[in-house]
C-alpha cells in the first residue's frame, strides 16, 4: 500500500525568503499528516519533477531538521531532471548535503537523481542519466517503471533504478552509502520511456553496484523457538560483503545487533532479548549501502533481556534514542549489557541527562554495553549546548566515522572505551569536554570553525586524500606513494613531479583575509607547492629554493613576494602565506620571512 500526497500546480516559494525555498510546503505537510495520521509508521519519500525538485528537497529538509518527528521524517528524495536553471548546482548541492545529514533517529537519508536534459549529477546520491536529451524523459521513464512490467527491470546485478527502489518497490529497504564527493552509483538508461536497458554510465570511474534485496530463511513467522534455538538467516545477497542479524521489540526498532558476519548467519540462536523478538538480516556492500528484509517475529522460550530504562520514571524503551527523545533534563537512562550491540547513531539533542550502563565501574559491563554507529556519521553526537551535567558513562563506542562528535557542548564522558574509523572524538573550538577514565583507540581532533579544509595526507593506500574538516576530499593524480610514518606529523605523500593532488575549488582568494599552511620536505628549485588551476601559484620554491608567492590582490601593482628562506634543503619545514586584506606575509617554521 502507498499513500500519495500531491501538491497542486500553484505552489509558490516562501514569502520573504532571500533565496527561493519551499519550506512552507513542509509546514503544510506536517499539519496535514499530524491531523490525519497521528500514528503513521510508513516510510515517506518525496518526488519532484523539473522545478518540483526544489520543493521535494526543501520539504524533506523542513520535516527532518525543523520538526524532527520520526513519524513524519523523510528518508528518500527523488529528483527527475531537477534543472539547474531553476536552482544553481551549488544551491542544490548544499540542499542535498543538508538532507542527507538530516536523519531522524538514525535512519539514513538518501537521494536518487534522474538527469535527462537540464539537471546535473551530484556526489553521494544514486545518479541515472539517459542517452536521449529530453527534459521530460526522466519523468516519463520513472512513471513507466510503475505502469509497464517490462520496465520494472530485474535486479540486473545491482545496476537498477526507478520503481525498484521506490518506497513500495522490491528494494524499498535500501539505504544508500555515505560517499561524499564521490559519484559511486551512476547508471544510464539506453532507450526511451517505453523500452530500453540499464547499464553503467562509466564503470571504470563509477563502479558501484547496489546490494540485492534480502530474502530471509528461518522459522515461519510467529514460531515458538525453544532452548535448542533456531538458525535465523537469509539467502546470499549479490554484491554484499557482510550480513548483520538484527533483533527488535517491534518491526520499527531493529537496533539490537546480534552478529556481523561475511556470509549469511549460520549459527543457531537460543536466547533472545525479548519474549516476542522481531528479527531481520541486513546486508551491506563494500561502500556501505545496506538493505534488509521486512522483519519477521518469533516467540522465544529463553529470554536474556537487555532493557533500556529511564530510572526516574521506570519506563522502558525500544531504543536508546527513543529513551533520549522522551527524557527530561536530569533524568537517568540505564542501558543493559548483553550479547547484542545497540546499532544506533544517538543524539543527546541538548538534554542534560545521564546515559549510563548498569555498572560503569565494571570493565566487563563496559565491554558488553556497546553502541555501534555503523558505517557512517558519529556513533554519539552532542550538538545542542549540553553542559557538564550531561553525562555519558560506561559504554564501548564502536563504528561510525567518528566515535563521539561534540559541537557547542561541554558534556562529561566517563569510563568509556571509544573507537571510530577516523577519530575517537571530534570536537569544535569552544566545546569543553570533560573526559574521565576513558580508553581511546583513535585520535582526538579539535576542529577550528575558521578552518575550511585540512588534508593530513597520511592515508596508507588509495587515490583519495581526505579532508579532515569538510567535504573537500582530493584526488591523487598519478601513482601515489604514501609514506605511512615518515611525515612531519604522522604520515605523508611523496610528490615526485608527476604525482599531485587536485580538489574542486575550496577558497575564493579575493573574498577576504585568509591563510594557507603546509609541511614540506625536499623538493627542487622552481617546484610548486600549492597552486590554483588557471591562476597563481600560492606557494612555490623560486630558482634558488627560497619560498615565494605569486598571489596579489586585484588591481595592485605589486609583483611576486620573495623570501630569503631556503626550503629545499631536505629538512621538514612548515611554510605559510597570510593575507589580512592589506598585507601579504610569508612564514617558514612559524617565523615571518
Amino acid at each position: 500500500m502507498v499513500n500519495i500526497l500531491n501538491f497542486h500546480d500553484g505552489f509558490t516559494p516562501d514569502i520573504g525568503s532571500d533565496s527561493r525555498t519551499y519550506y512552507a510546503c513542509g509546514d503544510m505537510m506536517i499539519v496535514y499528516l499530524s491531523r490525519t495520521a497521528p500514528d503513521y509508521q510508513m516510510p515517506i519519500q518525496t518526488l519532484g519533477v523539473s522545478t518540483g525538485g526544489q520543493p521535494a528537497i526543501d520539504v524533506a529538509i523542513r520535516l527532518n531538521l525543523t520538526y524532527r518527528d520520526a513519524r513524519y521524517a523523510v528518508n528518500r528524495v527523488t529528483m527527475c531532471d531537477a534543472g539547474t536553471n531553476c536552482r544553481s548546482y551549488q544551491a542544490y548541492s548544499e540542499a542535498i548535503a543538508a538532507f542527507i545529514t538530516s536523519a531522524v533517529d538514525g535512519e539514513q537519508c538518501w537521494v536518487d537523481n534522474y538527469v535527462s536534459k537540464l539537471a546535473d549529477f551530484y556526489p553521494n546520491v544514486l545518479n541515472v542519466g539517459f542517452d536521449q536529451v529530453n527534459h521530460f524523459l526522466a519523468m516519463l521513464w520513472y512513471n513507466s517503471t510503475w505502469t509497464r512490467v517490462e520496465l520494472r527491470n530485474d535486479f540486473n546485478h545491482g545496476v537498477v533504478a526507478g520503481l525498484y527502489w521506490y518506497a513500495i518497490g522490491a528494494g524499498k529497504n535500501l539505504q544508500l552509502a555515505w560517499t561524499p564527493e564521490v559519484q559511486t552509483y551512476k547508471f544510464k538508461w539506453y532507450g526511451n520511456e517505453l523500452a530500453g536497458r540499464m547499464d553503467f554510465y562509466d564503470e571504470l570511474n563509477h563502479p558501484g553496484r547496489l546490494p540485492e534485496p534480502v530474502a530471509l530463511l528461518g522459522p515461519v513467522d510467529g514460531t515458538v523457538v525453544d532452548a535448542d534455538g533456531a538458525v535465523l538467516s537469509c539467502q546470499e545477497s549479490e554484491n554484499a560483503i557482510g550480513y548483520q542479524l538484527l533483533f527488535g521489540p517491534d518491526p520499527h526498532h531493529m537496533v539490537y545487533l546480534f552478529s556481523d558476519t561475511p556470509s549469511p548467519p549460520s549459527e543457531p540462536v537460543s536466547a533472545f532479548p525479548f519474549e516476542q523478538t522481531w528479527w531481520t538480516v541486513r546486508a551491506y556492500d563494500v561502500y556501505g549501502s545496506t538493505i534488509h528484509a521486512d522483519p519477521m517475529h518469533i516467540n522465544a522460550e529463553s529470554v536474556i533481556a537487555q532493557p533500556i530504562e529511564n530510572a526516574a520514571t521506570g519506563q522502558t524503551y525500544a531504543s536508546i534514542q527513543e529513551a533520549i527523545n522522551d527524557a527530561h533534563p536530569g533524568d537517568e537512562i540505564v542501558v543493559s549489557p548483553g550479547v547484542c550491540q545497540y546499532r544506533e547513531n544517538i543524539d543527546f539533542k541538548g538534554k542534560d541527562l545521564t546515559l549510563r550502563s548498569t555498572d560503569p565501574n565494571d570493565p566487563a559491563v563496559v565491554a558488553t554495553t556497546i553502541i555501534n554507529g555503523g558505517h557512517r556519521a558519529s556513533a554519539v553526537t552532542f550538538s545542542g549546548a549540553e553542559e557538564a551535567s550531561c553525562v555519558l558513562d560506561g559504554f564501548t563506542i564502536a563504528g561510525g566515522m567518528v566515535g563521539i562528535s561534540c559541537r557547542d557542548a561541554s558534556p562529561t564522558i566517563r569510563n568509556c572505551t571509544i573507537g571510530g574509523s577516523r577519530n575517537s572524538i571530534d570536537y569544535w573550538h569552544g566545546s569543553e569536554l570533560t573526559i574521565v577514565d576513558c580508553t581511546l583507540s583513535g585520535q582526538i581532533r579539535e576542529n577550528d570553525p575558521g578552518l575550511i579544509a585540512h588534508w593530513d595526507l597520511d592515508e596508507t593506500e588509495g587515490f583519495i586524500a581526505h579532508d579532515g574538516v569538510g567535504d573537500n576530499d582530493g584526488t591523487v593524480m598519478g601513482v601515489p606513494t604514501w609514506q605511512a610514518a615518515d611525515g612531519a606529523v604522522d604520515g605523508a605523500l611523496e610528490l615526485n613531479g608527476t604525482t599531485f593532488v587536485v580538489t574542486d575549488p575550496v577558497l575564493n582568494t579575493s573574498a577576504g583575509p585568509f591563510s594557507v599552511l603546509a609541511w614540506v620536505q625536499g623538493g627542487a628549485a622552481g617546484q610548486t607547492i600549492i597552486s590554483q588551476q588557471g591562476g597563481a601559484n600560492w606557494l612555490i620554491a623560486d630558482a634558488g629554493g627560497r619560498l615565494m608567492t605569486e598571489l596579489k590582490s586585484a588591481g595592485r601593482q605589486a609583483g611576486v613576494l620573495y623570501s630569503d628562506s631556503v626550503i629545499t634543503d631536505g629538512d621538514w619545514h612548515r611554510v605559510g602565506f597570510t593575507w589580512d586584506g592589506s598585507y601579504r606575509r610569508l612564514y617558514v617554521d612559524d617565523v615571518l620571512v
